[in-house]
């Protein structure tokens, strides 16, 4: 897999946050947000970028977990009555997934885990991880989007 490092600067992401869930509900809190806007609505608010993001979560079953967009007009999405996240700048490991959703996202934190981290000396920072998808057929064996994990190096 391919991976870089990159730092990302502080930003805004509105949508619909849901808490203590199980990671196999995380299609269903898209599927409230679709149910309610529509891709071009939500486009609006910032520059149509749809992330799926973990944030202040426990190691666990349970995981927090907002589907949305990056936002730039935060007016509008109070108005809409989306949740509004705001993410730390971090430095991230970004892993470029193929494949179907979900399982390319479960393949690329498998790799993180049992062989980027270790090999490279790096952990999850704990800060906020998330998806970034791209245009195109979830579904499809060609379809590409990005895991954005946090990382820092490890101490002894």
């Amino acid at each position: 897999m391919d991976i870089t490092i990159q730092k990302k600067e502080a930003f805004k992401v509105g949508g619909i946050d849901r808490k203590g869930i199980s990671y196999t509900l995380c299609p269903v809190v898209w599927d409230d947000l679709y149910n309610k806007f529509t891709h071009e609505e939500l486009a609006t608010l910032g520059k149509g970028q749809s992330v799926g993001v973990c944030h202040d979560s426990q190691v666990g079953e349970k995981l927090n977990y907002m589907a949305g967009y990056i936002i730039e007009d935060i007016e509008q999405t109070k108005t809409l009555g989306l949740d509004i996240l705001e993410i730390e700048e971090a430095e991230y490991a970004v892993v470029e997934l193929k494949g179907p959703v979900p399982e390319c996202i479960h393949d690329g934190w498998k790799y993180v885990y049992e062989i980027f981290f270790p090999e490279n000396n790096f952990k999850h920072s704990g800060q906020a991880d998330f998806e970034y998808y791209f245009e195109g057929d979830m579904t499809s064996s060609d379809y590409q989007m990005e895991l954005w994990v946090p990382i820092e190096k490890v101490t002894d």
